[in-house]
């Protein structure tokens, strides 16, 4: 009596297409989904500079301070440690019953400018590239400091 299995049959072929595939699948996941620090030959001294115009004082007074390490909330990629922070009034802008606008502060607020300081590799592009994730000037990053997260806008990227 004879039994009709089928039996899948691999050749050559099918096991290098099945390779390959692996091989792409884990170079993107490493390539592009994992965060982390950039360093190694490639990596260059880098100064940013964040900050935002109207930031409630209670978000961050008292919760961050210069040597502390800055990541990027949404990537995790570590961005450097704060060097300097700046606090001056907010500037905001409100419009008057003429119609024209004024610049003023807001009470409760202020001017906040984090200074950081770190390596990774310089984008083609004219950005910052960091475990995957290009970062480029006048874009907003939320960073995370400590337990503080925070939006605050990419003003500069300055070679150190």
């Amino acid at each position: 009596m004879e039994t009709n299995k089928k039996r899948f049959k691999f050749n050559f072929i099918d096991i290098a297409i099945v390779l390959i595939v692996l091989a792409a699948g884990a170079f993107f996941i490493i390539r592009y989904a994992m965060p982390g620090e950039t360093t190694g030959a490639g990596a260059v001294p880098y100064t940013l500079t964040f900050e935002n115009f109207e930031v409630a004082n209670d978000v961050f007074e008292g919760k961050f301070a210069e040597g502390d390490r800055v990541y990027d909330n949404i990537s995790g990629n570590y961005l450097g440690t704060i060097t300097k922070i700046e606090v001056q009034n907010s500037k905001t802008i409100v419009p008057t019953a003429e119609g024209e606008l004024n610049l003023t502060s807001r009470p409760m607020h202020s001017w906040l400018i984090v200074t950081v300081a770190g390596e990774g590799g310089l984008s083609d592009i004219g950005g910052l590239r960091l475990g995957g994730t290009t970062y480029l000037e006048n874009r907003s990053v939320e960073i995370r400091i400590n337990h503080t997260y925070i939006y605050l806008r990419l003003f500069s990227i300055d070679k150190a």
